[in-house]
């Protein structure tokens, strides 16, 4: 069982990142952040952007996590590699 620090989102965010060994499932802000910064198709957009900022101040326990996945998910759409919520 993970600890609740890596699953601290409500609900897993498939995505594809073929870069890195295909789909597979994100469930927390740690995960997305370290996706974002360090395997993202895509270096800018606006909610590419937008979702860096959300994980960074999130980690920080400055703003929601769930609000922080909302982000990803918006960033993940932007990249067209969004595969489905879970």
């Amino acid at each position: 069982m993970q600890s609740r620090l890596l699953m601290d989102w409500p609900a897993g965010v498939a995505i594809n990142l073929d870069t890195i060994g295909g789909p597979f499932i994100v469930e927390s802000t740690r995960e997305a952040a370290i996706l974002l910064m360090d395997h993202w198709p895509v270096e800018q957009g606006r909610a590419f952007l937008h979702a860096l900022d959300l994980c960074a101040e999130a980690l920080e326990d400055e703003a929601p996590a769930n609000e922080a996945r909302l982000a990803f998910v918006a960033a993940a759409e932007e990249a067209h590699i969004l595969v489905r919520l879970h």
